[in-house]
This record gives C-alpha cells, sequence and structure tokens, in this order.
C-alpha cells in the first residue's frame, strides 16, 4: 500500500505501477493543489537516474510535458513531484479516437488494401 504522507504530499492514490516505479496522485497542502508523485524505492538502481531526469525534465517548458515542481527523497524513496493533468494516460487518449496518420484513421476500404 502508498504510503499516507511523502515529504509534505499528501498521497490521494495510486495512478499506476509499473515494475518498482509507481505513480501517485498527491495534494500538496501548502500550495493547496494536486500533483503526480513519481516514486521508486532507494535500493532501485535507477532511483539516481530518476533524479537526473528530474533536473533534465524541469528544465523544460513545453504544452505536452509535465512540469517538475519538486523532488527528493524520503523514507518511502526517491521522488520527482509533477504538475497534475487530469484526464488518462497518453495510452487512454490515442486508444479514445483516430488520430491524423493513425491506421484507424484511414477508411476501411484503404486499410484492407494494406
Amino acid at each position: 500500500p502508498a504510503p499516507r504522507t511523502i515529504g509534505r504530499y499528501v498521497i490521494l492514490g495510486e495512478v499506476e505501477h509499473a515494475g518498482p516505479a509507481r505513480e501517485l496522485l498527491a495534494f500538496d497542502p501548502e500550495l493547496g493543489r494536486k500533483l503526480r508523485l513519481r516514486l521508486l524505492p532507494h535500493e532501485d538502481p535507477a532511483s539516481g537516474p530518476l533524479l537526473d531526469e528530474a533536473r533534465r525534465q524541469g528544465r523544460l517548458r513545453h504544452p505536452g510535458i509535465l512540469a517538475v515542481c519538486d523532488s527528493g527523497a524520503s523514507e518511502a524513496g526517491i521522488f520527482i513531484a509533477l504538475e497534475h493533468a487530469p484526464g488518462g494516460s497518453l495510452a487512454d487518449w490515442l486508444a479514445a479516437a483516430p488520430r491524423a496518420g493513425s491506421p484507424r484513421a484511414l477508411p476501411a476500404s484503404w486499410r484492407r488494401a494494406r
């Protein structure tokens, strides 16, 4: 089970769990907003690279990239705090409707001809 808090963040629930990494929905009581925490256990070899990822991603500004709000370590592990974007994952978005260039966006007769 997810811890109830990580640092100052109150954990509201788990969003994803892939291998040792966990994505948690959290609330920051200091700023009064929801965010996502990407969490790895301390002993995971990827925990060092996770903080490197936070530094690189923290310098980026793009509407398609979640902003890094914080990073650090807690008893639960190494974490990156990311802005919260309500909605589903990229996989959910892609599955929801055909996109230009996607085989599903082509007329049925064209898909059969391929």
